[in-house]
């Protein structure tokens, strides 16, 4: 898509997001769906154009709403498996959004880490590859 100078149309939200994740293992609770109907009727998710403090708010109480029972975020548990590896969060290492207690890592890897992280230390001894949650060496 090409947008023209002085069309009307904002591009500023392109290619900007925030993805969220979570494995399940069951279906979510009542309460859960009740908070997806709630936040997504709310008419503050309002896509391109819409300001991007707004839209991260937005996705952010949603998630912790979602997972409100287990601290704001997708625990390892009966429930879920965790996050995806594919969808790095840095809300997830922070204390404000994550109030589970389960260090992020283990979010994404559970107890596989530090087996990950002597990888890491083998074959990235110089944190060449890097992102604000990559595998930390030992």
């Amino acid at each position: 898509m090409k947008a023209i100078p002085g069309d009307g149309f904002d591009t500023s939200g392109m290619n900007r997001t925030k993805s969220a994740d979570a494995f399940l293992r069951r279906a979510w609770t009542d309460q859960q769906v009740a908070t997806c109907h709630r936040y997504l009727a709310d008419g503050r998710q309002t896509g391109i154009g819409a300001q991007d403090a707004d839209q991260l708010a937005w996705v952010r109480e949603f998630y912790r709403d979602l997972y409100a029972t287990t601290g704001g975020v997708p625990v390892p548990d009966t429930a879920t498996d965790g996050v995806g590896v594919n969808f790095p969060d840095v809300d997830l290492a922070d204390p404000r959004w994550n109030t589970s207690g389960v260090p992020w890592h283990t979010l994404y890897y559970k107890n596989n880490y530090p087996r990950l992280q002597r990888v890491k230390a083998r074959w990235d001894p110089r944190d060449v590859f890097h992102h604000a949650l990559s595998i930390k060496s030992p």
